[in-house]
């Protein structure tokens, strides 16, 4: 006959409710850990286009106007054509350049500005 009294009843009540607390917050990093997971697998598809070891036709989900802007092969592009890697070999890689229209530091494999698309002079 062992009766709880109301404190020990308030007790349990409190640890079930906690306990509950704590496996919902471990699914939902668990949940994160692994959207993170494929968004890591989708910046290392990216980079592995950028560098040329994966081909463009990929089945991830990344937008195509996305992939041939990383690629180099986007149809705005006024530079004349010609492969990314290409056209970063002819660019001093070490420095920034500053646009010639609205002053923003470009990185130096830029061929056109990130901002404002003027091409680099």
């Amino acid at each position: 006959m062992s009766s709880m009294t109301q404190n020990e009843e308030k007790d349990k009540d409190i640890k079930d409710f906690l306990e509950a607390e704590i496996r919902e917050q471990e699914r939902v990093i668990l949940d994160l850990l692994k959207k993170n997971g494929k968004l890591t697998e989708e910046n290392r598809t990216l980079r592995n286009l950028v560098n040329g070891s994966e081909s463009t036709h990929s089945t991830s989900k990344t937008p195509e106007w996305y992939l041939r802007i990383v690629e180099g092969t986007n149809s705005d592009d006024e530079s004349g054509g010609g492969s990314a890697s290409s056209k970063v070999a002819d660019l001093d890689s070490t420095r920034e350049w500053a646009c010639t229209a609205c002053t923003f530091d470009n990185n130096a494999s830029r061929t056109k500005c990130e901002i404002c698309e003027v091409p680099r002079p």
